[in-house]
């Protein structure tokens, strides 16, 4: 039985590379979230649940926008033929643009003429193209939480004192900035008010580990708030925050 996230990945059209090149993880992590060895992170599923929207938005607007060639009575689609030219149209690789095209002429009169023309540099023919959310870097608001080496073995705690710091707390200390992890915040604007979430990918071993959140609030500054006091709790004193669509 395939897992959630390996059909969500095959439905927007990602190899196992590119997967790890989007979510920007490591492969071994990618392979371990398709075999259902390691739970994925529910930011993770998001983010392809929100590509599939936006590959799905994106043909629905290229089919009603498109009109047929009366000279050659089809309608005329460009198909990109190498990654920087998908890349340029929004879509994370060749399949996932493809997956557009074949959405957006499922969205066309039946019994419509096609013809699929290779996009090149001098003739970019029409194609689907998919809106990309631009991240900023934002300075935290909130007091960083430093943590001290502890004098015990066994990892970091932020007061020292004579207790060792628990398996928990050590997990904890190996996902904050100082020990080279990345936090990455993004938030989209929904009908019921800011949907805000982020990871913090560690190397770990041989592999990433990522932790991750996802949360619904009612305005923007307490989304916002929520962003920067986790990010606060991990060290990090500016992050990277991404407007999606």
């Amino acid at each position: 039985m395939t897992s959630v996230y390996d059909l969500l990945r095959e439905a927007c059209g990602l190899s196992q590379q590119e997967a790890a090149d989007y979510h920007d993880v490591r492969l071994d992590s990618i392979k371990s979230w398709c075999s259902d060895r390691r739970q994925v992170p529910v930011a993770v599923v998001a983010q392809l649940q929100e590509l599939m929207r936006a590959i799905e938005l994106s043909a629905e607007k290229f089919a009603a926008e498109i009109n047929p060639n009366y000279d050659q009575n089809a309608f005329i689609i460009g198909v990109p033929i190498e990654d920087e030219d998908a890349e340029a149209c929004g879509f994370p690789s060749i399949a996932a643009h493809h997956r557009a095209i074949a959405i957006a002429m499922s969205r066309l009169p039946d019994g419509a003429a096609f013809k699929l023309v290779d996009r090149t540099r001098l003739q970019l023919y029409p194609t689907p193209k998919m809106k990309t959310g631009a991240s900023q870097m934002r300075q935290n608001t909130q007091p960083i939480h430093r943590d001290l080496p502890n004098p015990m073995p066994g990892g970091f705690q932020s007061v020292v004192n004579s207790r060792q710091r628990t398996q928990a707390e050590v997990d904890r200390a190996l996902f904050r900035a100082e020990n080279g992890a990345e936090f990455k915040g993004a938030m989209q604007k929904t009908p019921a008010g800011p949907q805000v979430s982020y990871t913090i990918s560690a190397d770990i071993g041989n592999s990433t580990s990522v932790m991750s959140d996802i949360r619904l609030f009612g305005n923007e500054p307490d989304a916002l708030l929520w962003l920067d006091q986790v990010a606060a709790l991990y060290g990090f004193a500016k992050y990277p925050i991404e407007q999606r669509q």
